[in-house]
């Protein structure tokens, strides 16, 4: 309890966003009942299909720069790093409109998810909050400014939330899942912005064309090793909604969108918070002590293990019961898809947070190699589903099976480059 209450140390900060986290999704299971009652599974399934494009088009928006904004030493250097992703984010953003335009329609055909075409204008702005956002919350690290990270998370969540079921009880149909997304993803990068000007002024006056170029070139292999690795790495993720919607229709995807919802996405974002947390002071360990980095990383895995474990494994012996009782009967497929994924969310919710320490004991080459490896195999699951006709249950326990593995993999490569690696030096001249 001393450690949760001292501020500024490695426990007390991974409480503080998990706290905020716990809350935000709080406020959306409670409303999430309503929302299936609201929507139809169709509508999740578009939803799905939204999110899925989205995220693929959201991991180039900065092109990977943001990642390396808690490297530097100087203040200054991180403070060309961040108007450096902004200003790619803005552009990309732009570009968004007119490919919208030309490569929609065949888009949406190939999923599936015709009815998606008239929400598809919307890419642009989720694409410029969010990367915007995205950005701002690595200088926030940096700061470990964690009690505004925090602030923000919450406000994402109610501004989501609160719009779904808002638009919800308009009956205006899938736009009213699709405009609480981007209002979610939206908010709280201005207060981010605002804050960061205002408490490092002197930093952000010594911006310039010339630094951000050397500092663009100083970090080259985020873009070009962690840029091509997170585009493949996201591929492997949501080509996996996209293929369902195809195969299956966006009614079965919208089963298993919310099953991911219910589950995994707010243990996603528990690990979202550890994962801020750790990477800070995960970068501060990699310059000083990488003893201390190894003692750091089996302690995250033991406690990020206890945390999952247990409503994970509840939900995988109840689930089919317990999603018809709180969801409708509509929903019960959803809480049978949740079973075959239990492994999956466990390994997930443990290596993904501190798959980061590749990132920053600056091998991203294995991550690249592995992000390969998995969209190969998946690939592979894909293809034997197209071809023998697999039923959507045998699908999605393959597609369990094969990722449990891939990602145990992943957390032993992260551990395997801290026993090898030695203590970085990161000055620049």
């Amino acid at each position: 309890m001393r450690n949760i209450f001292q501020k500024g140390n490695f426990t007390h900060s991974v409480f503080l966003l998990m706290s905020s986290t716990a809350l935000s999704q709080f406020v959306a299971m409670l409303t999430m009942p309503i929302l299936t009652r609201l929507y139809k599974p169709e509508d999740f399934g578009l939803l799905a299909v939204y999110g899925s494009i989205f995220s693929l088009l959201l991991i180039i928006a900065s092109i990977r720069y943001e990642l390396a904004v808690p490297l530097p030493k100087k203040d200054e250097d991180a403070a060309n790093l961040l108007v450096l992703s902004l200003t790619i984010v803005l552009c990309f953003s732009i570009l968004t409109i007119p490919a919208v335009y030309l490569l929609g329609d065949g888009v949406i055909r190939w999923v599936g998810a015709p009815a998606l075409k008239p929400y598809l204008w919307l890419l642009s702005l989720s694409l410029l909050g969010a990367g915007s956002y995205q950005a701002l919350s690595y200088w926030a690290i940096r700061k470990k400014d964690f009690t505004r990270i925090a602030q923000t998370k919450v406000s994402q969540s109610l501004g989501r939330t609160l719009s779904q079921v808002g638009l919800g009880f308009l009956h205006v149909g899938p736009i009213g899942l699709l405009l609480g997304l981007v209002a979610g993803q939206s908010l709280g990068f201005g207060t981010l912005g605002i804050m960061a000007v205002k408490n490092d002024k002197e930093a952000f006056k010594r911006i310039s064309f010339e630094r951000m170029r050397l500092v663009a070139y100083r970090y080259r292999r985020f873009p070009l090793i962690s840029g091509s690795s997170g585009i493949i790495n996201t591929i492997g993720l949501e080509l996996q909604p996209l293929f369902m919607s195809a195969f299956y229709g966006p009614r079965v995807l919208g089963w298993f969108s919310l099953g991911e919802q219910v589950i995994g996405v707010p243990m996603s974002l528990l690990g979202v918070a550890v994962s801020q947390v750790y990477y800070g002071e995960a970068s501060r360990l990699a310059r000083e002590s990488v003893e201390e980095l190894k003692k750091l990383f089996s302690q995250t895995v033991k406690k990020l293990f206890m945390i999952g474990c247990i409503p994970i494994t509840l939900l995988g012996i109840k689930g089919p019961w317990l999603f018809a009782l709180v969801f409708g009967d509509i929903w019960q497929q959803a809480g049978v898809y949740t079973q075959l994924l239990t492994l999956l969310f466990v390994i997930k919710f443990v290596a993904i947070p501190l798959s980061c320490t590749l990132e920053i004991l600056e091998r991203q080459d294995l991550k690249f190699y592995w992000d390969i490896g998995r969209l190969g195999i998946l690939l592979g699951v894909f293809t034997l589903a197209r071809t023998f006709g697999w039923s959507d249950w045998l699908f999605v326990l393959s597609y369990s099976v094969v990722m449990s593995i891939s990602y145990g993999i992943l957390l032993i490569l992260s551990y395997m480059v801290i026993k090898s690696a030695k203590t970085l030096h990161l000055d620049e001249k």
